[in-house]
């Protein structure tokens, strides 16, 4: 009902006012972006705590361009990272600014009373960049830092490996999950819609009509047994990009996951139990999980009509 700054841009044209953002009209000169739209999100709370609401709050963070305040980059670019991993000033300014704002919104629902009443889900649509290069003031360079480093995973964004697509997620229901608690079943974004329903106490998702592709992950919150926990989940990235991905798709189903690349035809198959960081290619000794999963997804994208190639 209310779009305050979302749109067709990947990343903001900038980070600080001026945003050149159609829908996000400037601020005072230099107001950095996180900051801004964590004002908005608390206006619409406040306009909002009286009856039932729904926000999404997508920070472009951290997105290219890499923009961070000076203050922060400053910093960080004393912070050694004792792995050698992760080494980039700007990207961690950034994410302390997307820190800072998740901060500021849970404060409000604090103060405002409304905290046990809230449910909040916190994740990513896809894992870090590791193609870009970009030096201290960040700019984009030839070659030098990577903004992040998803080690021990594999690749990252915009590939079918776990780090382009395996991210973070934190799910606070107050009386209902168990604070602290851990769950290592996967699930996926398109959960999300089936979940929110049922936790909306909209009915069952079925009474909405139409065909939903995820499956509510409520029984995982409350430590339920009854999550069909080995069942199938679909990634399809038909096309190459500036980002080291190329066309494919991969299945995962419990420990097993299949990678199908189409250009340049081949299979992988890895336990990721085992191989989290998708090392040892399996294929050749289990060519039967391999056939099955196969199968699974060659139905899966029969029926969603997808295209190998874009």
């Amino acid at each position: 009902e209310i779009n305050i700054g979302g749109g067709p841009w990947p990343g903001p044209p900038s980070y600080f006012s001026p945003y050149h953002i159609s829908n996000l009209p400037d601020g005072p000169e230099g107001e950095y972006i996180a900051d801004r739209l964590t004002d908005e999100a608390i206006k619409f709370i406040d306009n909002s705590k009286n009856q039932p609401f729904f926000l999404n709050l997508w920070q472009y963070a951290i997105h290219a361009p890499y923009q961070g305040k000076v203050t922060y980059r400053e910093y960080f670019e004393k912070k050694k990272d004792p792995r050698g991993a992760q080494e980039n000033p700007v990207m961690a300014a950034m994410i302390k600014s997307m820190d800072e704002s998740l901060g500021r919104v849970l404060d409000k629902l604090e103060a405002d009373g409304l905290m046990h009443n809230t449910i909040i889900i916190f994740t990513s649509d896809n894992g870090g960049n590791m193609y870009d290069h970009i030096g201290g003031d960040g700019l984009f360079l030839a070659e030098g830092r990577t903004p992040t480093n998803n080690a021990p995973l594999r690749s990252g964004k915009a590939t079918v490996y776990e780090g382009g697509i395996r991210v973070p997620m934190v799910v606070k229901w107050p009386g209902v999950g168990k604070p602290g608690s851990k769950c290592d079943t996967p699930v996926i974004i398109e959960d999300f819609f089936p979940s929110i329903l049922e936790m909306a106490g909209v009915g069952e998702v079925n009474q909405i009509g139409g065909k939903l592709d995820g499956v509510s992950f409520v029984p995982l919150v409350k430590g339920s047994e009854s999550y069909p926990k080995d069942r199938p989940l679909f990634w399809h990235y038909p096309h190459y990009s500036n980002q080291g991905g190329e066309p494919g798709s991969a299945i995962r189903e419990g420990d097993w996951k299949l990678i199908r690349f189409y250009d340049k035809p081949r299979q992988e198959l890895f336990h990721l139990r085992d191989d989290p960081g998708e090392q040892k290619n399996l294929l050749e000794r289990h060519r039967d999980v391999a056939s099955r999963m196969a199968d699974l997804l060659s139905t899966h994208r029969s029926q969603a009509h997808s295209a190998t190639r874009q």
